[in-house]
């Protein structure tokens, strides 16, 4: 096998990590020290965790030299030569040198105790000439044995590249040419132990399907050998190691990329001297004038949005909002942002200033636009691709989110101002939007194979930009993506990646919708899984408190890539209540956002929606007034129970579930974990995200012992975790959900099955965790609860008996299990919000949350933990006078029993009642008996 004469670029090396070690008190995962982090540089979409490059280097010893150690060898065997090969450039030549061996030892800036994932580990290389025996020794650690060994063939001087396989056999992966210099690129999945894939010169080996590592250690060093015996001499031109900034169960194809250098673009300058601007609304007719397209509009929709804006309190509110917005950024001479890359300033003011302009012809307005389209259509193409962070190939652009955001922003300039621009700069607009930005949308399309929000989002611009250039056949295309999309929404309503990306999803589709006409999608909406998503999301959401004004700011359940705060989507629910006219959704944004509309909020896609739909929002209806169940289990796999529908309510939520539509876009290794807001506080956390460079993504927001779930010896849940919830019930004292998560994790359990059972009054939850395991292991029980402001507090009361408080509210937790446990405290990472770059103020560093974990002494092969928890007001926080938890163990008919004692509200000091649980094999029982012991209530689950 020749590999089509590839050029093999070839190197000794080893790389070695350490798998174990100690952590933090309580076992945790330490973080990645400082120097870790300074020296892990994020390169478009990529974290490099390691680097050395020659080509530019006058020293062998130049480009990192901290750490560096000759082992075997002496310093005068490695230098620095030009042209080697016959090709231009500079590399590390190691000197053929008989009967010995070379070796250069390079320290790994990365702490070896978090390593987890998919590592990439890339050399180039070549070999001088033909020679006999080994040439290059290739070792990662003691895991992985590569070896290149001289041919005799006679045929060119071709060479054998083999791996080591665990019997210590070689394995023969390609051939390669001497005298060239070859590239070669390992993918190495650490937690498999198994190399999945090898590359040449970009070019995947044929027939390779996978090898595990030779053994289960990994040492801590990199390493660059010249073995013996050997007759060759050995150019080394770089070696990178990096990691995905996206794992493999991320959000899809292009996000996660490898550019050779990072592009940071600055703003355009835009003088301010725009002082007596009043944007006022134009006549119907004045507006209409000069545009062929209204885009978004039928000519009469258009016609009419000036007169709604008068007589429509709604749409007015939204327009001032729209029209301040614009005012603030001329004033200033600049699109509102400034601490983001530029891309996001540009794509987010564009359609703004084109709306307005649109609306108002104002000349300051249209100077402002106008420089800013001629300066976008002159950037490169690393800038549309934005480059920073999107993989880019400038032989074959393939766009990403920013390419299309910013084809449908320049679309709109392109529809609703071209008066602003000569018929040559109009030419090279429709040029540069063709090529830069509607071309690469389309490969992007043909090309996709996930199934995720990119397809909303790259659909939508292509779209509109087809239409706007009027081509066919790529809008087309792109209304069948768009289609495709719709079907990613289960058929409940529900949504498989998280809200976020829900709402990021369908608002990024709402234009393309707008653009087809509201007549032509509103049946398709109505067909599609849309139609129930108000109730889906209504079920998401809750109030926590506010920083430092004591108000409350809305909270959400999260399990995956996305964040805990944020309103709901208003520009989704008002379209989704326009088109269904369900007036569930305009009582989910009045809730969150307050009567009306958040006019600071407000933007120029509102009012398209609101322009569009014109009156057709209707009156807001709650859930109560829907009849709408307390307890939902839905086809996304999240189970939610909610106390009410109040403020204050508690509402808890279960992660079971597998794939969904969306596959595992943006998900966790997270199965029957729970997450608990109540009395305005966010109480048992999950981790949220980190930038998506972030080292703190790998180290501990995709480990499973990160969430309130179970892990067996913290190992992690599969990559790909299925649960399912198999029970629900509900009536007026209790709900329940059931979640089996057993074919979640990689040890095969028999059991890993969690019971959520909420007693409505005085409310409480009871958590059960049957774990059958089909040999011995120790079994974790992970908690985390939020101190992201620092006034997280928990304190343990007794054996098994914690109370968490926050300032709003806390929570009493009182833990017991059929096995002897330890318990420990320490601290964990919870993160606000999105951050671009890896360091942002949103993410979290330790002690953010507070991390309880429970395990048993020894291994076990069947353990359960009982867990109850009682959510308390601020008022009644680390009292609990009366509120009593016992746990009796096993009873001779091998059933566990838990006792809970409630008080009276008005006499703690007396037992208003007892509730008595039994668990055993066949499901829970529950019976309720006063003080008398007669019985008030009594279920079987």
């Amino acid at each position: 096998m020749k590999v089509g004469k590839k050029i093999f670029r070839s190197a000794l090396l080893v790389l070695a990590f350490c798998m174990a070690g100690a952590g933090l008190p309580g076992g945790f995962a330490s973080p990645l020290t400082a120097a870790a982090v300074e020296q892990s540089k994020e390169n478009a979409g990529m974290i490099e965790v390691f680097k050395v490059d020659w080509s530019q280097a006058d020293d062998p010893f130049a480009p990192l030299p901290s750490g560096w150690v000759i082992s075997e060898g002496h310093r005068s065997h490695f230098s620095i030569v030009t042209g080697a090969l016959g090709e231009s450039g500079q590399s590390l030549r190691i000197e053929n040198v008989a009967g010995e061996a070379r070796i250069l030892r390079l320290p790994l800036a990365i702490d070896p105790k978090q390593i987890t994932g998919t590592y990439y580990v890339e050399f180039e290389a070549g070999i001088d000439q033909t020679g006999a025996g080994w040439a290059i020794f290739l070792l990662v650690g003691n895991v992985l044995d590569f070896r290149v060994r001289g041919s005799s063939t006679g045929d060119g001087g071709w060479h054998e590249a083999c791996l080591m396989d665990p019997s210590n056999q070689p394995k023969k992966v390609f051939e390669f040419p001497s005298g060239r210099f070859v590239r070669i690129k390992f993918a190495l999945d650490a937690d498999r132990k198994r190399i999945t894939n090898i590359w040449v010169d970009d070019s995947p080996v044929p027939g390779f399907a996978g090898m595990d590592w030779k053994n289960n250690t990994i040492a801590s060093n990199v390493q660059i050998i010249g073995t013996t015996p050997s007759d060759v001499e050995i150019y080394v031109r770089h070696l990178i190691i990096t990691r995905p900034v996206e794992p493999e169960t991320g959000s899809g194809a292009m996000e996660t990329a490898a550019s050779d250098a990072p592009f940071s673009f600055p703003p355009i300058p835009i003088t301010r001297a725009f002082s007596e601007v009043k944007l006022t609304l134009q006549q119907p007719e004045l507006i209409l004038e000069k545009i062929d397209e209204p885009l978004f509009f039928s000519r009469e929709q258009l016609s009419a949005l000036p007169q709604l804006v008068r007589t429509n309190p709604l749409v007015a509110g939204v327009w001032e909002g729209l029209r301040t917005k614009v005012l603030r950024a001329l004033m200033q001479g600049a699109f509102p942002g400034g601490k983001q890359p530029y891309i996001y300033d540009l794509i987010g003011g564009l359609p703004d200033f084109a709306l307005v302009y649109l609306l108002t012809r104002d000349a300051a307005t249209g100077k402002f636009l106008r420089a800013a389209v001629l300066d976008a259509i002159a950037r490169p193409m690393e800038f549309w691709i934005h480059a920073e962070l999107r993989r880019f190939d400038p032989t074959m652009p393939v766009g990403g989110l920013e390419t299309a955001h910013l084809t449908s922003g320049l679309s709109m300039v392109l529809a609703w101002a071209p008066d602003l621009f000569t018929e040559e700069e109009l030419a090279s607009i429709r040029h540069a939007l063709r090529m830069k930005g509607l071309e690469p949308c389309l490969r992007w399309l043909e090309r996709n194979t996930t199934r995720n929000n990119w397809t909303a989002v790259m659909g939508s611009g292509a779209y509109i930009a087809g239409k706007v250039l009027r081509d066919s056949q790529a809008m087309a295309l792109a209304e069948s993506k768009l289609g495709e999309y719709l079907e990613l929404v289960e058929a409940d309503g529900s949504y498989s990646e998280q809200i976020g990306y829900f709402n990021y999803g369908i608002r990024s589709l709402i234009p393309g919708l707008l653009a087809m006409g509201l007549e032509r999608t509103t049946p398709l909406l109505k067909q599609s899984g849309l139609k129930d998503s108000l109730t889906w999301m209504v079920y998401y959401f809750a109030f926590v408190a506010g920083e430092g004004d004591g108000k409350y700011q809305p909270g959400r359940l999260n399990f995956g890539d996305d964040d805990y705060t944020t309103n709901p989507d208003y520009i989704v629910t008002y379209l989704l209540s326009a088109v269904l006219q369900d007036g569930l959704g305009i009582w989910l944004t009045e809730r969150y956002h307050g009567s009306g509309t958040a006019a600071a909020d407000a933007d120029w896609l509102l009012l398209a929606v609101l322009g569009a739909c014109q009156d057709q929002v209707p009156a807001a209806v709650s859930p109560e007034e829907r009849r709408l169940p307390l307890k939902r289990a839905f086809d996304n796999g999240v189970g939610v129970i909610r106390s009410s529908w109040e403020e204050n309510g508690v509402v808890l939520g279960l992660r079971s579930g597998g794939a969904g539509r969306t596959q595992y876009s943006h998900d966790r290794p997270d199965r029957n974990a729970l997450v608990l807001f109540a009395g305005g506080e966010y109480l048992l956390v999950a981790p949220g995200r980190a930038s998506y460079r972030s080292p703190l993504r790998s180290s501990w927001d995709l480990k499973t012992s990160s969430h309130n779930t179970i892990t067996f010896n913290q190992a992690d849940q599969s990559k790909t975790p299925v649960a399912n919830i198999i029970k629900t019930y509900t009536d007026d004292r209790v709900e329940y959900l059931v979640s089996e998560a057993a074919p979640s994790y990689v040890n095969n359990p028999e059991k890993v099955r969690r019971h959520v059972l909420f007693v409505k009054d005085p409310g409480y939850f009871v958590v059960w965790d049957e774990i059958a395991a089909r040999s011995a292991e120790i079994v974790d029980l992970h908690w985390h609860m939020n101190n992201g402001d620092g006034q997280g507090r928990l304190v343990q009361q007794a054996a098994g008996q914690w109370v968490f408080t926050r300032p709003r509210a806390g929570l009493q937790i009182y833990s017991f299990s059929t096995t002897p446990t330890e318990s420990y405290v320490g601290q964990g990472i919870m993160h606000k919000g999105y951050s671009y770059y890896p360091g942002d103020p949103n993410e979290g560093n330790w002690g953010s949350s507070i991390k309880l974990r429970i395990s048993t002494k020894e291994p076990v092969a069947a353990v359960s933990f009982y867990t109850v928890l009682r959510p308390q007001p601020a008022k009644d926080q680390g009292g609990g006078a009366g509120f009593t938890v016992t746990f009796s163990g096993t009873d001779a008919g091998e059933r566990d029993k838990l006792s809970i004692s409630i008080p009276d509200k008005n006499d703690p000091g007396r037992v208003k009642r007892t509730d008595g649980f039994l668990f055993s094999e066949s499901g829970l029982r529950l019976t309720i008996k006063d003080q008398e012991g007669t019985t008030l209530y009594h279920v079987e689950l």
